[in-house]
């Protein structure tokens, strides 16, 4: 593979933390007194299960889950490639257009008009069956009451089941008042039994906020010892997006030389030269250290292409830092204008034939030393 080493200056107006989807919002209507409802309508395999509004776009998965395209995509690309509904795998193969379901939306978008035409919309409650009476018109807000209202539902299911109970109740002898305090006992001990499991509950959620917590700092940890592994997944479509604007770019996360040593990244675009060659540059970033390091940042770089299935395949460049060359010096921007690396690092083609993409996947990983 023929590669052109060079300190590059990036575009950033396109460019992206791996190319990060723009928000997605939408809001749910609830309109009741019909024979069936733009709710109801909404909430029959209709309702994206990530943004909780109608489907745009729908796509389903392998393991029968319907999400909007963008929200998937967004998803993959933000958190990880499992499904959001049961973790399983996503390659972009096992995601497949549903145009099923997009006709049977517009279908029952036709038969509500003029409710898909007022605005602000009040959303209820899930649980205002119960007689909870919060409404809004955010999914964001519903969303927030749903995880912090959690006591005050269990007690109206609570309230709901011992009324139901209550009405139910036909002692054989109703003359008998023991039977009817042996009720009110029951009750009482059902009570003290929903608010135990509540306590536990709350015990069980501030333990997993600790343990994420201690898991991301973990990972905080690895990535401050000179090592950044970037796995570009969804390879193929990245290439595609790039083929299609010569001014997209995307970028890896964060990593360090050292826990208190230098910030960097790399990006990748396609060459503006030669647009069947990939381009690898590895950019300084500003960090919390940089008011006691030394500049320009003076080591060695080297940048591997992991071939996973054999490792004597892989690739390996090794580059010093030059201190005239600007990429090297303090970055006045959160991210340095300027890279350096290969602006022709590998022909497209050859990387995919020579079994460098796995579950369309490549690997890079870049090691940064001082000396």
């Amino acid at each position: 593979m023929n590669r052109e080493m060079s300190a590059d200056e990036s575009v950033q107006a396109e460019a992206s933390n791996n190319s990060i989807p723009k928000n997605k919002t939408g809001s749910t209507l609830n309109e009741p007194q019909r024979t069936k409802s733009l709710e109801e309508a909404t909430q029959e395999n209709y309702m994206c299960s990530i943004c909780l509004s109608w489907l745009e776009d729908p796509v389903l998965t392998k393991c029968g889950h319907r999400f909007c395209s963008s929200c998937l995509n967004e998803w993959r690309t933000k958190k990880n490639s499992k499904c959001p509904m049961d973790s399983h795998d996503l390659n972009i193969e096992d995601i497949f257009p549903d145009n099923y379901t997009k006709r049977q939306i517009t279908e029952i978008r036709k038969s509500f008009p003029e409710e898909l035409n007022r605005p602000n919309v009040m959303i209820e409650c899930r649980f205002s069956t119960l007689s909870c009476d919060f409404k809004t018109t955010s999914a964001g807000e519903l969303d927030l009451h749903m995880k912090e209202g959690t006591k005050e539902h269990i007690d109206l299911l609570l309230s709901s089941y011992l009324r139901t109970q209550y009405q139910a109740w036909d002692p054989l002898d109703k003359s008998q008042s023991n039977d009817k305090e042996e009720f009110f006992r029951q009750q009482s001990s059902t009570r003290d039994l929903i608010n135990a499991m509540f306590e536990r509950i709350v015990i069980l959620e501030q333990h997993t906020r600790e343990q994420a917590i201690k898991i991301e700092a973990l990972q905080s940890t690895e990535k401050r010892h000179g090592t950044l592994v970037w796995k570009i997944e969804d390879f193929k479509r990245k290439v595609e997006s790039m083929q299609n604007n010569s001014n997209m770019m995307f970028y890896s996360t964060d990593a360090y030389t050292s826990p208190d040593g230098y910030k960097f990244c790399a990006r990748i675009n396609l060459s503006h030269k030669m647009r069947d060659y990939l381009s690898l540059h590895v950019h300084l970033r500003k960090g919390e250290n940089d008011y006691h390091l030394s500049w320009p940042f003076i080591g060695r770089i080297k940048i591997s292409m992991i071939h996973t299935k054999n490792a004597a395949l892989s690739q390996h460049d090794c580059i010093m830092s030059k201190p005239e060359i600007l990429a090297f010096h303090r970055p006045n921007e959160e991210i340095s204008c300027r890279g350096f690396g290969f602006t022709e690092y590998a022909i497209i083609s050859d990387i995919i034939k020579r079994g460098f993409i796995e579950n369309d996947c490549l690997v890079i990983k870049i090691q940064m030393n001082i000396v």
